[in-house]
């Protein structure tokens, strides 16, 4: 059903219904104080298992919001993207990269917030419904920290084997749910990516091999 599709992927499915119905969404701000030395497993599902991508445009819709509203504000470990909910692991960037106020916590706060409010906007016009797509609270775990002793250390990274299964949690989503075999079969996650077959540009590969210390393979 989600697999092999002959659908554009143009991330512009939302404008055909543009005009269709009003909708009103609600996201609650995340109020977690993102900090740059930590990675987080990000995720947030749909209310009452309701479908969050019915088709192959509404997954590239949603990676190109990922693209405007994390990417600036954090580097992506990883990521998969199921038929009702989905999974980011990340790193917040620097703080001096947002010199406004509440620095990179408040940026990439509103970052998520502004991920999930339009999309969800998009998806009621098309599918023409309304109210809360998402659950109200989006979930954020630390993984693992990057500790500093001085202006000179590197650093030492803690938590590798916790941040490693939920990378390897992450990626391993759809064949657990049974939708597939193989989780290179799944074309909504960054399996393909780290296996040499893709590059969508989303993942920090260097920052994967640093921390974590899992190389992507070469592009076949």
């Amino acid at each position: 059903m989600y697999l092999n599709s002959t659908v554009p992927t143009s991330s512009r499915w939302p404008m055909a219904a543009r005009q269709t119905v009003r909708t009103r969404v609600t996201i609650t701000i995340d109020h977690m104080k993102y900090q740059h030395q930590n990675l987080y497993h990000v995720y947030n599902r749909t209310i009452n298992q309701e479908l969050l991508f019915r088709k192959h445009d509404n997954y590239q819709f949603f990676i190109g919001k990922i693209r405007k509203h994390i990417l600036p504000r954090a580097d992506l470990i990883a990521y998969c993207l199921m038929p009702t909910h989905f999974h980011l692991l990340l790193r917040p960037k620097a703080l001096e990269i947002f010199p406004d106020q509440a620095g990179a916590s408040r940026g990439l706060s509103r970052g998520i917030q502004d991920l999930l409010s339009t999309y969800a906007r998009a998806y009621n016009r098309v599918y023409q419904r309304t109210g809360n797509l998402f659950q109200q609270k989006t979930r954020a775990k630390i993984t693992g920290a990057l500790h500093h002793s001085g202006a000179d250390d590197k650093g030492h990274f803690t938590g590798l084997k916790q941040s490693c299964r939920c990378f390897h949690y992450i990626h391993n989503n759809p064949e657990r749910a049974g939708l597939v075999d193989d989780i290179l079969a799944w074309e909504y996650s960054s399996a393909l990516d780290y296996a040499g077959l893709r590059d969508d540009g989303l993942c920090n590969y260097h920052l994967t091999s640093t921390l974590l210390k899992i190389n992507r393979r070469a592009g076949r």
